[in-house]
Order: C-alpha cells, then structure tokens, then sequence
C-alpha cells in the first residue's frame, strides 16, 4: 500500500485549496468515492479517492466532524483529492480506509486538517 502511495504523490500534483468566499459563510466538506470493487486488481485499488467541495454553510448536506489532531506526525500517507495529492497521517489514513469500506459511510466528512488547510 504505502509503495504505491508514494509512487503516485512523487507523479501527481499536489492537491491547492481554492479560496473560500469571504462575504459568506463557506465549508469545505470532504466526500469519500467508493473504493474500487474487487474484481478490479489496480495499482491504486489500496488508494483513497475523494473530492473536497465547498458549500454555502446555511445549503450544506449533513456531515460528520472528525478532529485530526492525533497520531504521529512523521507518520504519513497521502490521499488523492480530485486527481491531486494530499498528505494526511497514517492513522486519519487507516480510518478513512477503513470508514470508506461500508457503503453506508459514503457521506460527507469535515476533517480539521483536511477541510480547514490546518498544517500536518
């Protein structure tokens, strides 16, 4: 898992925010893809896949709060958002691995550190 992880973030781009608008009140919420189904052998099929939107605070869908402020820093991984590279630690790796493996978990999610640009 982590050769092909780092094969990709050394390939691709790494991921930039785009600028919130600040006459409103705007949330980032990250969204999980469905991992690809095991018929499908792909190099990437251990990577996590998600799109960060951005949503007018008072139209945002539900979403789950996850604060990110555990873990080891010198242990990462990488996550790709859009088709860019994000670098996140190894545990919110493992959870978002791990949340994403049951359909029902396909929602929206606000992670500090992902969601708010907050540093690793």
């Amino acid at each position: 898992m982590a050769r092909s992880t780092r094969r990709i973030a050394r390939t691709a781009n790494v991921y930039q925010y785009t600028k919130l608008d600040t006459k409103k009140q705007q949330i980032r919420l990250l969204k999980l893809s469905r991992p690809p189904s095991a018929a499908n052998v792909l190099p990437d099929r251990n990577m996590i896949h998600c799109e960060l939107e951005t949503f007018d605070l008072d139209t945002a869908p539900e979403y789950i709060a996850l604060s990110y402020t555990w873990g080891d820093a010198s242990n990462n991984q990488h996550i790709i958002v859009g088709n860019k590279a994000m670098t996140i630690r190894m545990n919110l790796f493992d959870f978002l691995y791990a949340f994403r493996s049951d359909d029902a978990n396909i929602r929206h999610l606000w992670i500090d550190q992902v969601c708010s640009m907050a540093p690793l």
